[in-house]
């Protein structure tokens, strides 16, 4: 079962996502922060999934993210399309950003395809 990790808020308020991803068989564990992630996230996921509704995101998040787990897909939740503080992120760290209300396939889609290889597809 591979490892998603999804960070921003608590469990309760990520009902949701973690439901349909745990439906889909992937292992999830909830982080409220980026600090509770780089405390207590030792293993290697297989992407690191940001919650941009529930925490403020800036490039150097995503850098750090990416510093410490290179290897991972960094995907983006928010009910927003338009994140400027992302701007540098956007093309070259993040795989993709979903905006809520979420659709199980397009999740599943772009963890499975987009962000499997931890790296955008080639354009």
């Amino acid at each position: 079962m591979q490892r998603v990790w999804l960070v921003g808020g608590q469990m309760q308020e990520q009902q949701d996502l973690v439901e349909l991803l745990r439906a889909s068989g992937w292992w999830v564990q909830v982080f409220p922060s980026l600090d509770a992630l780089e405390r207590n996230g030792h293993e290697k996921p297989f992407a690191v999934v940001l919650d941009a509704d529930r925490m403020e995101l800036e490039d150097r998040d995503i850098r750090r993210v990416r510093k410490r787990w290179d290897s991972a897909g960094i995907l983006i939740v928010s009910s927003q399309s338009y994140h400027p503080r992302l701007e540098g992120s956007m093309g070259t760290e993040i795989c993709a950003c979903i905006r809520r209300p979420l659709d199980d396939e397009e999740v599943n889609f772009l963890l499975r395809n987009v962000c499997g290889s931890g790296r955008l597809p080639k354009r």
